[in-house]
């Protein structure tokens, strides 16, 4: 991009989007400044050592709105924005980029926004409420924001915190099962699930399954496993003391298939895993106990014998194992 110098006007003082170079003092770095190096911001890419996000200049067509871009200031057509939206569809809407506004009929197939009243609403009508506000999952579609509440159905691929619909996108919700929870298990309560909105039950000694709140004193965690909570300042239980570790859990059948206790997950860890204490386990040294300081310790003699101290051999680097899944009970 074609440059004319540092911008030297005031930084509240939009320019015409490419025509100066942003300077390193900010009080000259107005929007629709070109990037003076990869760790500028807030300006326009200038095409060969741009920071990872930047700004292009509106063309034909496009809008700030949707196409990440700044309208050159004699660009009438960019700055006066999307127009209303008079017919088309959802893919081609006429014009092009429009702008939604109330639904006029149930059955127009150009985008549009819910009015509430379902003689004139058409399927999948863009929310009217804003983000933060609360809706019936996939009650209406998800719209620009801040027309976009969690659990409106996705609008595209790229979309986030919203319900699935036929445009899937990969971050998208569905529907707890009984005994979800949406801060457990990526979803959303249906209205009338009332256990579900309520949310889980706070974990005690006596009743800590797979879904319910942590406490966080330390006092309220004894005897709840830490898989299910996890350590807090002076946590009193064996699993969160220093000499405590980790291990994994699972066998192997004849067949090679490993077979994993998905309720020995340890949320924290994201493992299926058990505990133990080091010294409770038996030291393969002969007249060492796991008490004594020289457990911790390997003489150089000592060393030399381990065979993680050894190189593979060659037959050991061309080993194949074969036929090894993964099978894991239900959660």
């Amino acid at each position: 991009m074609e440059q004319n110098g540092i911008c030297e006007g005031d930084w509240q003082i939009p320019v015409d989007p490419g025509s100066c170079t942003c300077s390193l003092d900010w009080d000259y770095h107005p929007t629709g400044c070109v990037c003076a190096g990869p760790y500028d911001q807030d300006c326009v890419c200038n095409g060969e050592d741009d920071p990872y996000y930047c700004y292009t200049i509106c063309d034909e067509g496009e809008y700030p709105e949707y196409d990440e871009c700044l309208c050159a200031l004699d660009d009438q057509t960019c700055i006066a924005g999307p127009q209303p939206c008079t017919g088309g569809t959802d893919d081609a809407s006429i014009p092009p980029k429009c702008k939604p506004v109330l639904c006029v009929d149930k059955d127009q197939k150009y985008p549009c926004i819910c009015t509430g009243d379902q003689l004139l609403d058409r399927s999948e009508c863009i929310c009217s409420v804003n983000s933060w506000e609360y809706i019936i999952p996939g009650s209406c579609a998800c719209g620009q924001y801040p027309f976009h509440p969690t659990g409106c159905l996705c609008a595209d691929p790229d979309d986030y915190d919203c319900y699935c619909s036929d445009k899937y996108s990969q971050h998208c919700y569905t529907i707890c099962n009984e005994g979800q929870y949406p801060q457990y298990d990526k979803c959303l309560c249906a209205v009338d699930d009332n256990e579900c909105n309520d949310g889980p039950q706070q974990c005690t000694e006596q009743y800590h399954p797979r879904r319910c709140n942590c406490p966080h004193e330390a006092d309220d965690l004894i005897n709840i496993p830490k898989r299910r909570c996890g350590c807090v300042e002076d946590d009193q239980r064996d699993e969160c003391q220093k000499d405590s570790i980790f291990y994994l859990v699972g066998t192997y059948d004849d067949n090679h298939v490993v077979e994993i206790d998905y309720n020995k997950l340890d949320y924290q860890l994201e493992k299926p895993v058990d505990f133990a204490k080091v010294t409770d386990f038996q030291p393969y040294k002969e007249g060492i106990s796991a008490s004594d300081s020289s457990f911790l310790s390997v003489s150089k003699e000592g060393l030399e014998k381990l065979k993680v101290a050894k190189a593979l051999t060659e037959d050991e680097i061309n080993c194949k194992i074969n036929n090894i899944t993964g099978k894991s009970s239900n959660f």
